[in-house]
């Protein structure tokens, strides 16, 4: 048996468990499940670079995911990917793409809890893009969620849906009712760009 057993940041020994307060095997099992979900985001790394490119407003042929895994970063509850941008620019860009980590929000316990995660986190984002536009953030050129329902910035949104989320927000507006975010939703536009 090994001396010390590996966690996602560090190894762990018996005597220093026992004296943790944790649920060290809980914690055993992250570095598999990290495993297994980089897998799992690899194996669909087309689709991503597709919805980057859709978000970017520029060619899937374009956009392409960092293929080494030690690029990929995570943090306590979300992994980022990087998808570089070699367009017709001098220079390539790279941005990233978020994805909670489902072993870490206790999506399998309670299902729901990634996607409840993830309105709070946009929600979070466009206040503070609202509310407190002198405080760096980064930029948030779209979101979407588990069934397709998807919303992008709407300078690379199509022309119709623009136009539609335009006088949505005008209407709501002029009739006293709250007004949605500048994100414009585009369901169909995905589920079709995604076959």
């Amino acid at each position: 048996m090994p001396d010390s057993l590996p966690l996602l940041k560090k190894s762990i020994t018996l005597d220093e468990a026992l004296k943790e307060d944790d649920n060290i095997l809980q914690e055993l099992s992250y570095p598999e499940k990290r495993l297994d979900f980089f897998f799992y985001l690899f194996q669909n790394r087309a689709e991503i670079e597709t919805i980057v490119a859709f978000h970017l407003g520029v060619s899937k042929h374009f956009c392409k995911v960092a293929a080494d895994f030690k690029e990929w970063v995570h943090g306590s509850f979300n992994a980022c990917i990087p998808v570089y941008i070699d367009s017709l620019a001098k220079t390539v860009k790279k941005v990233f793409i978020r994805f909670p980590l489902p072993y870490k929000v206790g999506e399998s316990q309670y299902p729901g809890n990634a996607v409840e995660k993830l309105r709070s986190e946009v929600a979070t984002y466009i206040w503070m893009q609202i509310n407190c536009p002198s405080i760096p953030i980064p930029c948030l050129r779209g979101f979407g969620f588990p069934g397709g329902q998807t919303s992008t910035a709407p300078q690379n949104a199509p022309l119709f849906a623009r136009i539609l989320s335009f006088f949505r927000r005008r209407a709501l507006a002029l009739f006293g009712f709250p007004v949605p975010c500048q994100y414009t939703a585009l369901k169909k536009y995905i589920d079709r760009l995604l076959g």
